[in-house]
């Protein structure tokens, strides 16, 4: 896996961060710098995006080559802008140890109760069916939607997140709110347009690293 990452960038500051967002670059894995709130040299896995199976295996791999290092971290927390939400709530809910979760406009679900979820988006309807292969919103898969997962996989995680009231590429009802109906979710409701909205980086990291 990436040669890119070494082992004594990684170990600095002792937390093991998994970052998903909306490019193609599905997964990326550094560690915060304590001091200097830098990164390590980043390393990617995957080329699918939209919580896809591939883009699950891929970050799969991405961690088991940081976990085989022989690291022992003091907290591995997970984060996702837009589509990154999937894959980012997929490690926190089945990847050992990861206790803490922020998502900035996240993707919470594919199709979600009723088919609501954001494959309901015309936007995105085609793009998202032809990631995972299947003809209509109601067969993607639930595997891949972690507004189906349950409660349990949630009990003693901290998740927060930041949302927009103006978002109309991640509607708030289609994605955190069916999270929030198996999940306690703390959320920051401002305003702005997709990846253009309010937000504070210090609250990301300051929940991550509580």
């Amino acid at each position: 896996f990436p040669v890119t990452i070494k082992k004594n960038e990684i170990s600095y500051g002792k937390t093991l961060y998994i970052g998903s967002g909306k490019s193609r670059k599905v997964v990326r894995i550094y560690d915060k710098k304590a001091d200097s709130g830098g990164t390590a040299d980043e390393g990617t896995a995957g080329n699918d995006a939209w919580g896809t199976e591939a883009a699950w295996t891929a970050t799969q791999a991405a961690i088991d080559w940081v976990e085989s290092l022989g690291i022992t971290f003091s907290r591995k927390v997970s984060w996702g802008i837009s589509m990154g939400g999937l894959i980012s709530l997929r490690v926190l809910a089945y990847r050992t140890g990861f206790t803490r979760w922020y998502g900035v406009s996240p993707v919470c679900s594919l199709k979600g109760p009723s088919n609501n979820g954001q494959a309901s988006v015309a936007s995105w309807t085609a793009t998202i069916l032809a990631r995972h292969g299947v003809g209509s919103i109601a067969a993607l898969p639930s595997a891949c939607d972690p507004s189906l997962f349950s409660s349990s996989l949630w009990s003693g995680k901290a998740m927060a997140a930041t949302v927009s009231t103006d978002d109309t590429s991640v509607p708030i009802a289609n994605n955190i709110t069916l999270l929030q109906a198996n999940a306690t979710v703390s959320v920051t409701t401002t305003t702005g347009t997709h990846g253009l909205m309010a937000h504070s980086t210090s609250d990301i990291f300051t929940h991550l690293n509580a």
